[in-house]
């Protein structure tokens, strides 16, 4: 038969439990920095170790067999702790992320939420302002490329066309801090400095300054 057998298995495991570890360091080296070892990203690991364990329960040696049970009971109650504390926290947890009560709570998103709406918000993070208002907005263009970390070379040009186009309206740039789980961040000198900001509104979680919009022709 070509299948694996009972032996093999597990040794089969542990080498594609490798090859994904690796796979895992490899991508988030090369092509994505934002690749994060949470766990869903490292839940095959654990439903390999599943299948290796349950594999080994099955064999006639009795330490093996008495291991493997022991380390499966073990990580039966660990799962159905975690599920359990995480469905009582799920909204408090960064799992939920801009449904999260984090953002239910967040100063600036309120803010922002208040403004009227033919005011054109410009933003670092657009979906919560979405999600909890409807309020559509225009995105910063990023310092650098979310996957490679090159800079981005036309950033100046982006902020400028992002500039023209609050002509004839009044504009906002509503800026978080930490929109992500990242470290937190502050106003890059380019973007104030391209935007033409102003009287910024210092809150809680974020600054709100007003936008030198280009005034109407004629």
């Amino acid at each position: 038969s070509s299948r694996p057998s009972a032996h093999t298995l597990p040794y089969l495991c542990a080498v594609f439990g490798g090859c994904y570890a690796l796979f895992l360091v490899g991508a988030r080296t090369a092509l994505d920095q934002n690749i994060p070892f949470d766990n869903r990203l490292l839940s095959p690991l654990l439903i390999l170790a599943i299948v290796g364990l349950c594999v080994l329960t099955g064999r006639d040696e009795r330490w093996p067999r008495t291991l493997a049970a022991a380390a499966l009971a073990v990580l039966a109650l660990a799962s159905t702790v975690r599920g359990t504390v995480i469905a009582f926290r799920f909204s408090g947890t960064t799992v939920a992320a801009y449904s999260s009560d984090g953002w239910r709570g967040s100063e600036t998103l309120d803010h922002a939420l208040r403004l009227p709406r033919s005011v054109l918000v410009i933003t670092n993070a657009p979906d919560p302002l979405w999600l909890w208002g409807r309020r559509p907005a225009q995105i910063l263009p990023p310092r650098s490329s979310l996957y490679s970390g090159e800079p981005n070379e036309r950033y100046s040009e982006q902020l400028r066309d992002l500039l023209a186009s609050t002509r004839c309206k009044r504009a906002v740039l509503v800026f978080f801090s930490q929109p992500t789980r990242k470290p937190p961040r502050r106003v890059d000198p380019v973007v104030a400095g391209d935007l033409r900001v102003s009287d910024p509104t210092e809150l809680e979680d974020g600054v709100v300054f007003e936008i030198d919009e280009p005034a109407c022709p004629g």
